[in-house]
């Protein structure tokens, strides 16, 4: 809130405080000067309309009265570097004064301002030394019969003067009127209105702290989620990468085909071998931070059927039959079923042929394609 808006309530304080300690002739004083302000209560746009009242109204001892005290109420106590600012804007008063009386035929109000004010005038001339703001030319506008048409004066008639003219003194009091010192009563009131608006941004600046410090709160516990979360996925990824190393150069490569159970050994191993890849060598307390880790489920999740089977797709076995010599009954067989396949070959090159007695044993075929080679398909 501005300062000339709590003026009336400071002015009602005072005379109620005039009243109550019995000063009637304080309050009946205070009361007429109050009613001849001409301050205007600090109000710039009154200031500025009072002026140009008396300017329209030919009322220049008006216009010198406001001015001389304006100047010893407030312009006095600016600094110095205002004084060449406080001179243009007097000097731009005075000349719309004469301007407005010769624009309106008051021509005889012109000379007259010329004739009560020559002395003033001249000492000015002098000390402007043929500036822009010399009044020597302005002495011959009220015999002019087209000063509007002149090259000097026809910048004065125009509107464009005279609203810089009024922008300009209505900036410098305004600036004038914010550097004033305020009295102590002044500044409590304005203390004592503002207190609620200040009591209002502190809670509202406190709420957006602890706003500030849950969200803190929430996003580092989120970071530390996710950190343990990495972790814990950088630990499973390694386990399996470690196991899938371990199964790909460990894992043995026959020579030479088992004998007649190799077929059902190698079909065991391979749906074995199914179950294994399903774990990728984790435990399952390993897979079941996996599926929180990604939002899986294994206890919830819907089972998922197999599509069926074309049954030109399933591999066959085929019977070839063999010499029995080269099979050796009193031999046992090792753990996957043939035996060596060093003796096998010693056995074969040192026998005679034999008579030609086949035994079976499994080859792979495929009922759209020929496998080639002793093996599975």
């Amino acid at each position: 809130m501005e300062p000339p808006s709590l003026l009336p309530h400071v002015d009602e304080l005072v005379m109620e405080y005039l009243l109550f300690r019995g000063f009637t002739k304080s309050f009946q004083v205070f009361s007429a000067e109050r009613k001849r302000d001409r301050a205007k209560g600090f109000d710039v746009e009154q200031i500025i309309s009072q002026l140009l009242v008396a300017v329209q109204t030919y009322q220049i001892e008006t216009v010198l009265e406001t001015w001389k005290f304006l100047t010893a109420r407030f312009f006095n106590h600016l600094d110095a570097s205002y004084a060449s600012t406080l001179h243009q804007l007097e000097t731009s008063l005075l000349r719309l004064y004469v301007v407005n009386a010769v624009k309106s035929g008051h021509r005889e109000k012109a000379a007259e301002f010329f004739q009560l004010h020559a002395d003033k005038l001249n000492a000015s001339v002098a000390a402007a030394r043929g500036s822009s703001d010399s009044w020597s030319r302005w002495f011959i506008l009220p015999y002019i019969e087209h000063p509007e048409s002149d090259s000097y004066f026809q910048v004065f008639f125009g509107q464009p003067w005279l609203g810089a003219f009024v922008t300009s003194f209505r900036n410098f009091l305004s600036l004038v009127f914010r550097s004033l010192p305020l009295p102590k009563l002044l500044a409590f009131q304005l203390a004592r209105l503002e207190e609620p608006t200040l009591k209002l941004r502190l809670k509202v600046s406190q709420s957006e702290a602890t706003r500030l410090r849950l969200y803190n709160t929430e996003a580092t516990t989120k970071i530390k989620k996710l950190e343990e979360a990495g972790r814990q996925l950088h630990s499973i990824l390694r386990v399996m990468v470690q196991h899938s190393f371990m199964e790909h150069f460990s894992a043995p490569t026959p020579n030479y085909v088992d004998l007649s159970d190799a077929h059902v050994k190698s079909r065991s191993r391979s749906r074995s071998y199914g179950a294994a890849q399903a774990s990728v060598g984790l435990s399952q307390k390993q897979m079941q931070e996996i599926g929180e880790l990604f939002g899986i489920s294994s206890d919830h999740s819907p089972s998922v059927e197999s599509e069926p089977v074309d049954p030109r797709d399933m591999p066959r076995v085929a019977e070839v039959y063999l010499p029995v010599d080269e099979l050796s009954g009193d031999e046992p067989l090792d753990q996957d079923g043939g035996a060596s396949d060093v003796t096998l070959m010693e056995e074969r090159n040192s026998s005679d042929p034999p008579t030609p007695v086949l035994s079976p044993i499994a080859l792979g075929v495929y009922t759209r394609g020929w496998c080639y080679g002793i093996v599975e398909c």
